[in-house]
């Protein structure tokens, strides 16, 4: 439905590492056929329940323009509101990425 639909940006934080990399691929196809921007946040490698593993450099970027390519410094902890502080933060167990580009 959102293909060649003229969308000039889409943003992916922390979502395509739950996907399979057969998913992320035609996400991928979506954002390219827009000609858009794309604000991609993920960790550099993630094993899913399936065993399959996503790696954020294998995503096929193609011949995009990348603008933004670097660790993100926003993004490298979750946070948990049952410790018996206000919030309790916790690293997550790979580097997260993150990478912005023109198609």
């Amino acid at each position: 439905i959102v293909s060649e639909m003229d969308i000039e940006l889409f943003v992916n934080i922390a979502s395509f590492q739950e996907m399979t990399p057969a998913m992320v691929k035609e996400y991928f196809k979506i954002i390219q056929s827009n000609n858009a921007y794309l604000y991609c946040c993920n960790r550099v490698e993630k094993q899913l329940y399936g065993g399959e593993i996503n790696r954020f450099f294998d995503f096929p970027w193609g011949e995009s323009l990348v603008l933004l390519d670097e660790p993100c410094k926003w993004h490298q902890h979750s946070y948990s509101l049952r410790s018996p502080r206000l919030y309790k933060r916790f690293p997550f167990d790979g580097e997260v990425w993150h990478r912005l580009v023109k198609f």
